[in-house]
Protein backbone atom coordinates (compact mmCIF):
# COMPACT_ATOMS: atom_id res chain seq x y z
CA UNK A 1 0.00 0.00 0.00
CA UNK A 2 1.31 3.04 -1.23
CA UNK A 3 1.46 6.30 1.47
CA UNK A 4 -0.40 9.48 0.87
CA UNK A 5 0.84 12.73 1.70
CA UNK A 6 -1.08 16.00 2.66
CA UNK A 7 0.82 19.50 2.25
CA UNK A 8 -0.38 22.93 3.61
CA UNK A 9 1.01 25.93 2.45
CA UNK A 10 1.28 29.62 0.57
CA UNK A 11 -0.41 28.96 -2.78
CA UNK A 12 1.42 31.73 -4.78
CA UNK A 13 1.41 31.68 -8.58
CA UNK A 14 5.15 31.79 -9.82
CA UNK A 15 5.62 34.59 -12.85
CA UNK A 16 9.19 34.23 -13.78
CA UNK A 17 10.29 36.67 -16.33
CA UNK A 18 13.50 36.94 -18.12
CA UNK A 19 15.09 40.36 -17.61
CA UNK A 20 17.04 42.02 -20.66
CA UNK A 21 18.99 43.96 -18.42
CA UNK A 22 18.96 44.63 -14.68
CA UNK A 23 18.29 48.57 -14.79
CA UNK A 24 14.27 47.98 -14.68
CA UNK A 25 15.40 46.23 -10.62
CA UNK A 26 16.61 50.08 -9.85
CA UNK A 27 13.51 51.90 -11.86
CA UNK A 28 11.15 49.30 -9.69
CA UNK A 29 13.07 49.71 -6.64
CA UNK A 30 13.95 45.99 -6.32
CA UNK A 31 17.47 45.61 -5.03
CA UNK A 32 18.80 42.57 -7.27
CA UNK A 33 18.63 39.33 -5.59
CA UNK A 34 15.96 39.89 -2.36
CA UNK A 35 12.54 38.88 -1.83
CA UNK A 36 10.34 41.68 -1.07
CA UNK A 37 6.87 41.09 0.26
CA UNK A 38 4.41 43.82 -1.74
CA UNK A 39 1.04 44.69 -2.22
CA UNK A 40 -1.34 43.93 -4.87
CA UNK A 41 -0.63 47.95 -6.09
CA UNK A 42 2.41 47.30 -6.55
CA UNK A 43 2.70 43.50 -8.02
CA UNK A 44 0.50 44.73 -10.65
CA UNK A 45 3.33 47.79 -11.42
CA UNK A 46 5.85 44.78 -11.70
CA UNK A 47 3.73 42.96 -13.56
CA UNK A 48 2.90 45.79 -15.99
CA UNK A 49 6.32 46.93 -16.44
CA UNK A 50 7.71 43.91 -17.17
CA UNK A 51 4.67 42.65 -19.44
CA UNK A 52 6.46 42.95 -22.80
CA UNK A 53 9.67 40.70 -21.67
CA UNK A 54 9.44 36.57 -21.81
CA UNK A 55 6.88 35.68 -18.73
CA UNK A 56 5.55 32.09 -17.83
CA UNK A 57 3.32 30.93 -14.89
CA UNK A 58 4.01 27.95 -12.83
CA UNK A 59 2.33 26.93 -9.46
CA UNK A 60 4.64 27.92 -6.70
CA UNK A 61 5.13 27.86 -2.27
CA UNK A 62 7.12 25.97 -0.71
CA UNK A 63 4.78 23.56 0.55
CA UNK A 64 3.10 23.23 -3.09
CA UNK A 65 6.30 22.48 -4.77
CA UNK A 66 7.03 19.90 -2.37
CA UNK A 67 3.55 18.14 -3.12
CA UNK A 68 4.41 18.52 -7.19
CA UNK A 69 7.97 17.17 -6.44
CA UNK A 70 6.71 13.70 -4.32
CA UNK A 71 4.00 13.03 -6.94
CA UNK A 72 6.35 13.47 -9.99
CA UNK A 73 8.03 10.61 -7.89
CA UNK A 74 4.64 9.12 -8.15
CA UNK A 75 3.88 9.47 -4.28
CA UNK A 76 -0.14 10.53 -3.73
CA UNK A 77 0.19 13.54 -2.75
CA UNK A 78 -2.40 16.83 -1.82
CA UNK A 79 -1.93 20.64 -1.07
CA UNK A 80 -4.59 22.65 1.04
CA UNK A 81 -4.49 26.21 0.19
CA UNK A 82 -5.96 29.48 -0.32
CA UNK A 83 -6.62 31.26 -3.53
CA UNK A 84 -8.77 34.03 -5.26
CA UNK A 85 -11.83 33.53 -7.44
CA UNK A 86 -9.87 34.83 -10.13
CA UNK A 87 -7.84 33.69 -13.41
CA UNK A 88 -4.62 32.97 -11.38
CA UNK A 89 -6.58 30.93 -9.35
CA UNK A 90 -8.50 28.84 -11.94
CA UNK A 91 -4.86 28.14 -13.14
CA UNK A 92 -3.78 27.02 -9.81
CA UNK A 93 -6.39 24.43 -9.52
CA UNK A 94 -5.55 23.27 -12.96
CA UNK A 95 -2.02 22.93 -12.63
CA UNK A 96 -2.35 20.89 -9.26
CA UNK A 97 -5.09 18.78 -11.12
CA UNK A 98 -2.58 18.18 -14.25
CA UNK A 99 0.16 17.12 -11.70
CA UNK A 100 -1.73 14.73 -10.06
CA UNK A 101 -2.17 16.49 -6.81
CA UNK A 102 -5.41 16.51 -4.95
CA UNK A 103 -6.76 20.51 -4.60
CA UNK A 104 -8.39 21.10 -1.35
CA UNK A 105 -8.51 24.81 -1.65
CA UNK A 106 -10.61 27.56 -0.04
CA UNK A 107 -11.59 30.56 -2.17
CA UNK A 108 -11.28 34.51 -0.67
CA UNK A 109 -14.06 36.49 -2.37
CA UNK A 110 -12.46 40.03 -2.07
CA UNK A 111 -8.86 39.17 -2.43
CA UNK A 112 -6.70 37.87 -5.75
CA UNK A 113 -4.55 34.91 -5.77
CA UNK A 114 -1.06 35.54 -4.58
CA UNK A 115 1.97 35.38 -6.82
CA UNK A 116 5.58 35.58 -6.80
CA UNK A 117 6.94 37.52 -9.69
CA UNK A 118 10.25 36.02 -10.27
CA UNK A 119 13.02 38.79 -12.31
CA UNK A 120 15.65 36.57 -13.79
CA UNK A 121 18.69 38.64 -14.55
CA UNK A 122 20.97 37.69 -17.30
CA UNK A 123 23.71 35.77 -14.62
CA UNK A 124 20.98 33.49 -13.43
CA UNK A 125 20.18 36.02 -10.04
CA UNK A 126 16.66 35.48 -8.77
CA UNK A 127 15.00 39.46 -7.05
CA UNK A 128 11.31 38.67 -6.06
CA UNK A 129 8.15 40.69 -5.62
CA UNK A 130 5.90 38.46 -3.66
CA UNK A 131 2.11 39.28 -3.17
CA UNK A 132 0.87 36.92 -0.53
CA UNK A 133 -2.47 38.03 -1.69
CA UNK A 134 -5.45 35.36 -0.90
CA UNK A 135 -3.26 32.95 1.12
CA UNK A 136 -2.74 34.72 4.02
CA UNK A 137 -6.31 34.35 4.45
CA UNK A 138 -6.41 30.55 4.91
CA UNK A 139 -7.41 30.47 8.72
CA UNK A 140 -7.56 28.12 11.32
CA UNK A 141 -11.07 28.15 11.65
CA UNK A 142 -11.26 26.94 7.73
CA UNK A 143 -9.69 23.64 8.93
CA UNK A 144 -11.29 20.56 9.80
CA UNK A 145 -10.66 16.82 10.63
CA UNK A 146 -12.20 15.96 7.01
CA UNK A 147 -9.16 17.05 5.17
CA UNK A 148 -6.68 15.09 6.87
CA UNK A 149 -8.57 11.76 6.53
CA UNK A 150 -6.78 9.37 4.54
CA UNK A 151 -3.16 10.57 4.47
CA UNK A 152 -0.05 8.89 6.20
CA UNK A 153 1.77 12.29 6.34
CA UNK A 154 1.37 16.16 6.71
CA UNK A 155 3.66 18.69 5.78
CA UNK A 156 3.46 22.26 6.72
CA UNK A 157 5.78 25.21 4.96
CA UNK A 158 7.71 27.11 6.97
CA UNK A 159 6.91 30.24 6.03
CA UNK A 160 3.29 29.77 7.69
CA UNK A 161 5.17 30.24 11.60
CA UNK A 162 3.91 33.59 11.65
CA UNK A 163 0.07 32.16 11.67
CA UNK A 164 0.82 30.34 14.98
CA UNK A 165 -2.88 29.95 15.27
CA UNK A 166 -3.06 27.56 11.61
CA UNK A 167 -0.44 25.48 12.24
CA UNK A 168 -1.13 24.43 15.91
CA UNK A 169 -4.73 23.53 14.72
CA UNK A 170 -2.85 22.14 11.72
CA UNK A 171 -0.73 19.77 13.73
CA UNK A 172 -3.52 19.01 16.25
CA UNK A 173 -5.84 17.32 13.64
CA UNK A 174 -2.96 16.05 11.64
CA UNK A 175 -2.37 14.13 15.10
CA UNK A 176 -5.33 13.28 15.53
CA UNK A 177 -5.62 11.62 12.30
CA UNK A 178 -2.58 9.59 13.18
CA UNK A 179 -0.44 11.17 10.56
CA UNK A 180 3.15 11.52 10.64
CA UNK A 181 3.91 15.53 10.96
CA UNK A 182 7.05 17.82 8.94
CA UNK A 183 7.86 20.87 8.53
CA UNK A 184 10.41 22.78 6.32
CA UNK A 185 12.50 25.75 7.33
CA UNK A 186 11.47 28.20 4.54
CA UNK A 187 14.50 30.48 4.53
CA UNK A 188 17.21 31.32 7.49
CA UNK A 189 15.53 34.78 7.72
CA UNK A 190 12.33 32.85 8.90
CA UNK A 191 14.44 30.39 11.19
CA UNK A 192 16.42 33.58 12.71
CA UNK A 193 12.97 35.59 13.23
CA UNK A 194 11.15 32.52 14.85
Amino acid sequence: MSKKVLCLGNALVDIITQLESDSILETLNLPKGSMQLVDNEVSKMVQNATSDLKSTLQTGGSAANTANGIANLGVSSAFIGMVGEDKLGEFYINDMIANSIEPRFFKSKTTSTGCAVALVSKDGERTFATYLGAAIELKAELLSKELFQGYDYFHIEGYLIVNNDLIRKAIELAKQEGLKVSIDFASYNVVEEN
